[in-house]
């Protein structure tokens, strides 16, 4: 691409500066990459990281894109410049961090594209011992929601349904879902040597055998299994609502059996035709 070609597609892919991407003039990377914390690039790329991540530009004027182009490595490339940046960024997954290397063809003007990955499940990403954050034209503090929210998320395996709800109790749940519960839970243990204590048992002690509650506190399980209608707003901004995945092949299998009912039933509703050369023949 010619260095018109190039601003082209840069103001196509970068439109715009915002949380996810940010553009940077940087004639030399030489005290740009690690430097003044708010203003390097290690500080932005831990604002990025702690949004959705996204991509810094370097080398591109700001607003218009013009390729002015890197003259000044220092000692950096694209691959040393990688292991710099994880270094100074506690917190950053390695994976999806990359620099991307344009070059304008008749200028020679050479373009970074610094790619950066989303922060971990619950791990803001640090630059000089903070977490950054984008505000306006420059950069701040972490802010204590969006810090609250990155802590909060949901980390892979994590089961949400066993999370305990600290501002509810018992109060919240329904004495007749609990005895229709208990009956349930007699009903399937009624084997054990312990099932005739079952109905004994203290509502909280139940429940917790059952696990439902733990440690006698209320959990998102319990809340939607045997909660009033009137706690719903316990689990909010969540929905109260059970769903099921039903797996491909089994609707698939589920298709195919009913597709083969309606036929059965086109044939036995056809009415029998008859032939003057081969009598009857039916459908």
């Amino acid at each position: 691409m010619t260095a018109k070609e190039l601003q082209l597609w840069l103001h196509t892919q970068f439109p715009v500066e915002n949380e996810r991407h940010e553009w940077k003039e940087w004639r030399s990377l030489k005290s740009n990459i690690s430097g003044r914390k708010g203003e390097d690039l290690v500080s932005y790329v831990s604002a990025l990281a702690n949004m959705d991540g996204g991509c810094v530009v370097i080398g591109a004027q700001d607003k218009t894109l013009v390729t002015t182009g890197i003259q000044d490595f220092a000692d950096y490339t694209p691959e040393n410049v990688v292991h710099r940046i994880l270094g100074k960024t506690p917190g950053l997954p390695s994976l999806g961090l990359r620099i991307e290397v344009l070059q304008a063809s008749d200028t020679g003007a050479i373009v970074w594209l610094v790619h950066v990955p989303r922060h971990a499940a619950r791990q803001p990403v640090l630059a000089h011992d903070r977490a950054w954050q984008r505000d306006g034209d420059s950069l701040t503090d972490l802010r204590e929601d969006r810090r609250k929210a990155i802590l909060n998320e949901l980390m892979a395996g994590h089961d949400w349904s066993a999370g305990v709800l600290t501002t509810a109790t018992l109060t919240d749940l329904d004495p007749q879902a609990i005895a229709k519960a208990r009956e349930k839970f007699a009903t399937k243990h009624q084997r054990e040597r312990w099932a005739a204590d079952i109905e004994t048992w203290s509502v909280t002690e139940f429940l917790d055998r059952a696990k439902i509650t733990l440690h006698g506190q209320i959990t998102r399980t319990a809340l939607l299994l045997l909660g009033r209608p009137d706690s719903v707003a316990l689990l909010t901004p969540n929905s109260a609502e059970i769903s099921w995945l039903v797996r491909e092949e089994r609707i698939a299998k589920l298709a195919a059996s009913w597709m083969a009912s309606q036929k059965t039933i086109s044939l036995a509703s056809a009415p029998p035709v008859f032939t003057a050369t081969r009598g009857w023949r039916g459908p």
